[in-house]
């Protein structure tokens, strides 16, 4: 199954990610792309692993529509096993709520983009409240080091974004008719600037999670990272 996930949602990568000139050279696409599989193919040690669904996205969250007490389900555990939950399973389910919030955004629909903000706000928080509380070493304040626990695993989880969000933009269907895509709107997915939106998002995580983690940690970059709403709200207030 390893090497199914890795043919079909890492090995195409760096073509997507070669198909976008104007945000990024050929030869940094490579550098970047090897960064997702160097973390993907490492194996992580006990002190990251977790119970993990596998396949977090969107699609396996069930939500009711009791209002005062809505009723929430977890499907499709196929995937489930001792694996990455913060930097796996996290990373990827936030992937999925940016994608919609950009999207939201460049459909200038406020009250979905709001919505998805609350959502996001409280997951993040209850996720590491959560990890407070079973005494994750990953969650701590302030700058960690380089050769930590948590720079580890939010290198990694900066990454596992990055991927998610560069696969789904070409995965999912993003209906967009916008004139300042062209017109008549460009049949291929890399000419529609939502998608480059997207992509330059990825990228931008790719690039701050840096070559290492003596470079995600160095000081400039560590906090250019804290522009990022997402993934490090999971392990820092």
């Amino acid at each position: 199954m390893r090497d199914i996930v890795f043919d079909h949602a890492i090995r195409p990568l760096k073509d997507q990610l070669e198909l976008f000139p104007q945000i990024l050279p050929a030869s940094e696409a490579k550098i970047l792309y090897q960064r997702v599989e160097d973390n993907f193919v490492r194996s992580p040690p006990m002190n990251e692993r977790a119970m993990v669904l596998g396949d977090c996205w969107t699609g396996a969250i069930l939500v009711g529509t009791i209002e005062d007490d809505p009723t929430v389900g977890v499907i499709d555990w196929e995937f489930a096993s001792i694996g990455r939950g913060v930097d796996g399973d996290m990373a990827q389910f936030l992937a999925h709520l940016q994608l919609f919030q950009l999207a939201a955004s460049w459909h200038e629909q406020s009250n979905q983009h709001r919505a998805l903000e609350i959502l996001t706000g409280e997951l993040t928080t209850a996720y590491r409240r959560q990890s407070i509380t079973e005494g994750a070493k990953w969650v701590r304040e302030g700058k960690p080091a380089a050769d930590s626990l948590q720079a580890r695993m939010m290198r990694s989880a900066f990454l596992g974004c990055a991927a998610e969000m560069i696969n789904c933009a070409f995965w999912k269907v993003w209906p967009c008719e916008s004139p300042s895509c062209g017109t008549p709107h460009p049949t291929e997915q890399e000419g529609c600037k939502l998608i480059q939106q997207m992509v330059e998002r990825a990228v931008w995580y790719l690039r701050l999670a840096g070559g290492d983690e003596t470079e995600f940690v160095r000081e400039e970059n560590w906090l250019a990272t804290q522009a990022d709403g997402y993934i490090r709200r999971l392990f820092q207030e």
